[in-house]
């Protein structure tokens, strides 16, 4: 079967949204081109269920599942390459990593890539060019294509998203400055830093993807850290934490603790106002986790934050965003990120900061292009030094423009027609694709508010596969028909 490509923009962001099938052969692999750092997702649509067992070992990976191979290239630098997996519910997903290309059958990609035998433990996991299985690292190479093959227990269509990443706190010198504020962070990408205190001093055995955190105590007394939200997968599927007095290079640990998820909570005595407090989370043997993290009695971070809050304005089909800040000191500028199901988040829009103010300061920007249904919005502000702290995560509701779609009879014999629940009054273009991305109807229909039916011409259409696409306002939605 071959690959169809519907090409859109949303924002400045190119996006590639896929139907496919047939991804079960190394020669159809889906390609995600050369990742950025802004997130690019896809569905990856199930073509055969229950057909092969996980190739990596580990409790849980019996039975059958589906798999799909996606195909990307390094950039020039050899950024780390994130594949977030999630949409699936699935109890078990694992990533193998090859290169050197396909077979001659296209059956099976040549050069297995040492050490990539990871399996991730759930059915929302991310898998990145840095995990460990459980060692050596992992290494790629700048330009080169790869072949991810990635198994899901128990099938289903699955959402894979990719982009890089170069986490800043990966060593102790670009420690992320934390305080009360829960911060939404992760450990995707880090590696082992060279200026690293012994795997001993944070409960570890070895260190492969550390990253640090930092803040300041506010007065004499003890101090509460607490690690929330954790998910870890890949590797051990487990963290490991240090906690350390001093700079960077000549830390003093004054503990440590491990786990596999759930909440730490840490209470740290003995300390005195003015004292830097120093945070190490490493993934057990290579596992990427996320997590929340914040401290008590820590002196605020420079921006106080007084409101964010997000509105969506039905008439222009937008999300009006506005924040106001009480004080700002060194503020650079403010990010706006958005995310589909709240943990892969794009850029928005950026906007200036104050510097230093001590006035009530409003803000404002819009996205013009949220997500169906549920759209998840963050802010990230950045000094003039690169440090940067997080919002908390809020949502907003998104009205569809369009009710469930429904094409009648399916599989079709002759002509057929749709049906769909629209609220809106305008215009609405059907485009539908043959199986090689050809164009082979296009049609636009005044649609009202409420039901709608329309005959849809497909008498003429060959036997075989189509996608039929349905765009009106600022939305589209895709769907699937056979003719007979």
């Amino acid at each position: 079967m071959k690959k169809v490509y519907n090409l859109f923009l949303i924002g400045s962001c190119l996006f590639l949204a896929q139907t496919l099938s047939g991804q079960d052969r190394c020669d159809n692999a889906v390609s995600l081109g050369t990742p950025s750092s802004t997130s690019n997702c896809t569905t990856l649509a199930e073509a055969t269920a229950n057909h092969g067992n996980g190739s990596c070992s580990g409790s849980g990976f019996g039975g059958s599942g589906s798999f799909w191979y996606v195909e990307f290239t390094t950039n020039a630098n050899n950024d780390c390459v994130v594949l977030d997996i999630a949409g699936t519910t699935a109890s078990n997903v694992e990533v193998i990593l090859y290169d050197g290309g396909c077979s001659a059958s296209g059956s099976f990609p040549l050069g297995f890539v040492n050490g990539s035998c990871t399996s991730l433990g759930d059915g929302s996991a991310a898998y990145s060019t840095t995990d460990t299985d459980p060692s050596p690292a992992l290494v790629t190479t700048a330009n080169t294509t790869y072949i991810a093959k990635i198994w899901v227990k128990n099938g289903g269509n699955t959402e894979l998203c990719s982009y890089t990443q170069a986490p800043p706190n990966d060593e102790c010198a670009g420690a992320l400055a934390i305080d009360g504020i829960p911060q939404i962070d992760d450990n995707f990408c880090a590696t082992e830093g060279t200026t690293d205190p012994a795997a001993g001093e944070l409960c570890a055995g070895t260190l492969e993807n550390t990253a640090w955190y930092t803040f300041t105590v506010q007065n004499t007394a003890d101090v509460i850290v607490t690690i929330d939200n954790i998910i870890c997968s890949g590797g051990g599927a487990g963290f490991q934490i240090g906690y350390f007095v001093g700079s960077c290079g000549s830390l003093t640990n004054i503990g440590c603790s491990t786990g596999s998820g759930g909440t730490v909570a840490t209470t740290i005595t003995g300390v005195t106002a003015g004292q830097v407090i120093t945070i190490g989370i490493d993934g057990n043997a290579g596992a990427n986790c996320n997590f929340d993290i914040s401290a008590t009695n820590t002196i605020p971070l420079p921006i106080q934050l007084t409101n964010f809050s997000a509105k969506y304005i039905k008439e222009k089909g937008a999300v009006d965003l506005i924040w106001v800040t009480e004080t700002e000191i060194n503020n650079d500028f403010f990010t706006i990120e958005r995310s589909k199901e709240g943990q892969i988040f794009e850029v928005v829009g950026i906007i200036n900061g104050a510097g230093n103010s001590s006035a009530n300061l409003n803000y404002d920007l819009e996205d013009e292009t949220p997500y169906k249904d549920l759209s998840y919005y963050r802010l990230k502000q950045t000094d003039f030094d690169g440090g940067y702290e997080y919002s908390d995560v809020i949502a907003v509701n998104i009205e569809s423009n369009f009710g469930e779609i429904g094409i009648f009879p399916n599989p079709i014999l002759n002509n057929s027609f749709l049906a769909f629940n629209s609220n809106l009054n305008g215009t609405a273009e059907i485009i539908v694709y043959d199986a090689t991305g050809r164009k082979v109807i296009a049609k636009a229909y005044n649609v009202q508010e409420g039901n709608n039916k329309f005959n849809l011409p497909t008498a003429e259409l060959s036997k075989g596969m189509y996608f039929l696409r349905i765009s009106g306002g600022n939305e589209f939605q895709n769907i699937k028909f056979i003719k007979e």
